[in-house]
């Protein structure tokens, strides 16, 4: 199959590859499914890297840290598993004589696990090697769960190698989430050294330029060794907002001789592929990003500091005329649909034919019962006494953020709610997964709010 054009993503590569080349520090935030493997494969191939950057590009040696790869998430685990991608990313840079010295160091670091000096040492030693040959640009791709385990003393330690070698050595971050909004207040004073590198450069990864997202839609039906209609192509870059999966989908449509010219609501009403795709993205969005974005879609005002967020990830864009809309006028369907359920009522009984409804209510629960009706499906016999419990609570406050106290006290029936607080956070991911299981093309009804609870319903406040 044909490479992607040297132009690709050139609106994030351009910058991205210039900052690198100049010695700073970068981190990209997106949301899943946007194309950041994509971005990263590309931006790294030896012709895009002399389009950009000319004769730099050959100082400029890029290592991807893979977190799935590392041993252990500690700091011992951090360091080795650095040390082993640096010696498979410039295993034919460095002469054969140092990289047998530094194979042989390496596996007296494995031979010694939660020996946290001597791997910081080795991992030391090698960039010392690399860095003397090159200039290196480390890449941490899926970053969030990495960074929000690492101890402030791994960072520090990131922030010394930095400052010792300055602008030959780079890191690259890619992540769903700012960095500053990943770790609490009491971890600040440890984390700000590291953060501050990255956080000076900070880019957002949004969908794909029109050019792109066509070239993408075309690739996926070459791939299936058929065409496109042009009004069908230029409906499925426009619906798509350019999001790559919302392309995928909507030309696979096509390709199946299905019509995608109806308005985005019909659409969504009659491909269950659609509304999976669209609610993927919703979420990955924070409950504060749903709040918003749905206030974008109803022509809301939004705080100006949530609306540069979302901006960020590129899940907001503003028009000519400085309106701010969502990405994707299929998204944007979505998002009214939502909110276009029928409310909870906690006095209307759970009806027989509920299921059988056009527009059945997003849940009925029959406390005296314990039965659930969820998008028109019986449940209740699929959840778990705590999470029947957890829900039912929270259905009697429906649209009401319960505080994560207040909802352990009464899931757990406890005084001492402290002991619980991460046993109920795992009890929401997993009621939480459950509901996205058994109703996959629905919203889940159970959101988050970082530091304040959890919440039943989309009811705007």
């Amino acid at each position: 199959m044909a490479t992607r054009p040297i132009t690709y993503r050139a609106e994030i590569i351009a910058p991205l590859l210039t900052s690198l080349a100049a010695g700073e520090c970068c981190s990209v935030v997106g949301i899943n499914g946007v194309g950041k493997s994509n971005l990263v494969q590309h931006m790294q191939r030896a012709e895009v890297l002399r389009h950009y950057l000319g004769e730099q590009a050959q100082a400029l040696q890029f290592v991807t840290l893979d977190a799935n790869l590392l041993a252990t998430w500690d700091a011992w685990g951090f360091f080795e598993g650095l040390a082993e991608a640096l010696l498979i990313g410039v295993a034919t840079c460095l002469p054969e004589q140092h990289m047998a010295s530094l194979r042989d160091m390496h596996a007296r670091v494995i031979a010694t696990p939660g020996n946290y000096a001597l791997a910081l040492r080795h991992c030391s030693t090698v960039l010392q090697l690399i860095l003397h040959e090159m200039r290196l640009v480390i890449v941490c791709d899926e970053f969030d769960p990495l960074f929000t385990s690492l101890s402030g003393m791994v960072l520090r330690n990131l922030r010394g190698l930095r400052d010792r070698y300055k602008y030959r050595l780079m890191y690259l971050t890619f992540s769903r989430e700012r960095l500053t909004d990943l770790r609490g207040d009491e971890d600040w004073e440890a984390i700000e050294p590291f953060v501050e590198l990255l956080t000076l450069r900070e880019l957002g990864l949004h969908p794909l330029q029109p050019d792109d997202a066509t070239a993408e839609a075309l690739r996926f039906a070459a791939r299936h060794e058929r065409s496109l209609p042009p009004d069908s192509l230029t409906q499925i870059v426009n619906l798509s907002g350019g999001h790559p999966a919302l392309v995928r989908a909507l030309t696979q449509l096509a390709l199946d001789g299905q019509d995608v010219t109806p308005v985005p609501a019909e659409l969504l009403r009659h491909s269950s592929a659609l509304r999976l795709e669209c609610r993927k993205i919703w979420d990955q969005c924070t409950s504060e990003e749903q709040d918003n974005l749905w206030r974008v879609a109803g022509g809301m005002a939004v705080d100006p500091w949530q609306r540069s967020a979302l901006h960020l990830k590129g899940l907001v864009q503003t028009t000519s005329e400085e309106v701010p809309v969502v990405f994707s006028p299929l998204l944007n369907a979505y998002l009214l649909q939502i909110y276009a359920v029928p409310p909870v009522s906690t006095d209307r009984p759970l009806q027989s034919d509920a299921a059988a409804s056009t527009n059945p209510p997003a849940l009925f629960m029959d406390l005296d019962q314990q039965r659930v009706c969820y998008y028109g499906q019986e449940i209740g016999t699929l959840l778990t006494p705590l999470q029947y419990r957890m829900l039912a609570y929270l259905y009697q406050r429906f649209g009401q953020v319960c505080a994560f106290d207040e909802v352990a006290q009464a899931v757990y029936t406890v005084d001492k709610v402290s002991d619980h607080r991460e046993p109920l956070a795992t009890l929401a991911r997993r009621l939480r997964q459950r509901l996205a299981e058994l109703v996959p093309e629905q919203p889940v009804l159970l959101r988050v709010y970082k530091g304040r609870g959890y919440r039943l319903g989309f009811s705007a406040e």
